[in-house]
């Protein structure tokens, strides 16, 4: 029976009934003379090891470090590299790994390096509120969404936790326009995922998928590219799946109010996801190994599957269902607001408009929610830059104390680049190119500012020079605006 601990599958039938084969692993991995290069020499080995000489010399070694950390020895050089080349031949340790190192050996997190510091997972992921709440440090304005999404996604991990299968999982669709978060929102998620439970994360774009029967890649080889060498294929049987950009693969032509049926290829294209949810199916994967090819199975029975996508122009087709366009007072096309407008009719998708769209209604009975999300707002935009968890407005006021001077930003300014943000109708992915152009003199003329306080308000939006403030004995000065 297998079994894997630290990313390593280990064989039980190799070990004596004594041995507690995940402190094995641990001692691997925590002791720092047991390279990566030497563990894998062990692990070729292991039934001819003399498991007690193994636990006394790495007792021994991993107490030798402790005492010179109780001796004020800062020890992160006894470890300097490890993780990195772990992670690279292995994988990454999980919270709960970590968790083990630190209350087994007495060894924090922090003595391996900033490589395996959690940006995401910041406690116990015990519950989907749990899961929820780490996500709404980082995303802002869909609150909703993520709580309701946080109950599969909580679910998997508790599946690949237990080696068990969910039977009340569903897939799901997300839905928003370009630059409303999905992908993000979607990443943190298998981040978390990730680092809780050890789960790998293969994402597939969509429009670059094609069917079996098809010349190019197909699903299958997508997934194999997951496979290394040294990895065991068991790692993807609890594989989360993200098929991005879903509503490219029927080719619907958005600019038609009625939707065109799908080619052939796009329906052979939903036959191949279709088989992913089918019970007891195997994907028969190539793994390239030397100069052999070796197919080998893997169950996807708990894979949990995602699709994602903007669907710009479905709007359309859901006015039409709905007959709102012959409405007095309104109109989709000419509506001053008609951003609320188009959201107000996506909030209305339904499993019909999706078939109208090209889909197989095989396919969308598979998917068991679909969850659009609010667009962006000017209210959003701000509680991103001065909420949010690693926001790309801190990192500019971390550049910025870096080369001697600290930058500020007034309740106007932010205001103003928020309402820019919304309008260029590029969602929030345009927040960074906005400042970047924004930043770009002030990155320019850096050596103006050192010793001071550079405040960016509505005026230098506008083109006008920033107030800036000089420090004098740690008193500071108000100083005009050239």
């Amino acid at each position: 029976m297998k079994q894997t601990y630290f990313s390593i599958s280990l064989e039980s039938n190799d070990f004596p009934q004594n041995v507690d084969i995940k402190n094995f692993a641990a001692r691997l991995f925590v002791s720092p003379n047991i390279s990566v290069e030497k563990t894998k020499q062990i692990l070729l080995i292991l039934k001819s090891i003399k498991f007690n000489h193994f636990f006394d010399s790495s007792t021994k070694q991993i107490e030798e470090v402790l005492q010179k950390q109780r001796n004020g020895v800062n020890i992160k050089s006894e470890y300097s590299g490890k993780m990195q080349d772990w992670v690279m031949h292995f994988g990454k340790l999980n919270f709960e790994e970590l968790q083990y190192i630190e209350e087994t050996f007495h060894l924090t997190r922090d003595v391996f390096g900033d490589s395996i510091k959690h940006k995401v997972v910041d406690r116990i992921i015990d519950s989907p509120r749990a899961l929820a709440n780490n996500l709404k440090q980082h995303i802002k304005g869909q609150d909703e969404i993520i709580e309701n999404i946080s109950i599969p996604f909580y679910q998997h991990i508790e599946s690949k936790r237990l080696g068990t299968s969910c039977k009340v999982k569903t897939p799901f669709l997300l839905v928003g326009k370009t630059g409303s978060g999905k992908s993000e929102m979607l990443k943190l998620f298998g981040e978390i995922a990730n680092e809780a439970a050890n789960i790998p994360v293969i994402r597939i774009n969509s429009s670059d998928c094609t069917p079996n029967s098809w010349r190019g890649k197909h699903i299958v080889d997508i997934i194999g590219e997951h496979i290394n060498d040294d990895s065991d294929i068991e790692k993807l049987k609890y594989a989360i799946i993200i098929f991005h950009e879903i509503d490219k693969i029927t080719h619907y032509n958005s600019q038609n109010l009625i939707g065109e049926y799908s080619s052939d290829k796009d329906i052979d294209m939903q036959r191949d996801i279709m088989r992913l949810f089918e019970k007891n199916h195997n994907l028969v994967i190539d793994n390239e190994i030397g100069a052999f090819t070796l197919k080998q199975e893997l169950e996807a029975d708990n894979f949990l599957i995602v699709f994602e996508g903007a669907f710009a122009g479905i709007e359309k087709i859901i006015a039409n269902r709905l007959n709102v366009n012959n409405r007095i007072g309104f109109s989709t096309e000419s509506s001053p607001n008609k951003m609320n407008v188009d959201h107000n009719l996506l909030k209305q998708l339904d499993y019909p408009d999706l078939e109208r769209w090209g889909y197989l209604p095989e396919l969308l009975g598979r998917i068991g929610n679909v969850h659009v999300l609010n667009p962006l707002t000017e209210d959003i935009v701000y509680e991103i830059m001065t909420t949010a968890t690693d926001n790309i407005l801190e990192y500019h006021k971390e550049e910025c104390k870096g080369q001697g001077f600290n930058l500020e930003f007034t309740e106007g300014a932010l205001r103003k680049i928020a309402k820019t943000v919304v309008k260029s109708d590029l969602g929030v992915r345009s927040l960074k190119s906005v400042l970047d152009k924004l930043m770009s003199d002030v990155y320019y003329n850096c050596d103006n500012y050192r010793n001071t306080t550079l405040t960016i308000d509505e005026n230098f939006i506008e083109g006008n020079p920033p107030a800036k403030t000089i420090s004098m004995s740690n008193h500071f000065h108000y100083v005009s605006r050239n």
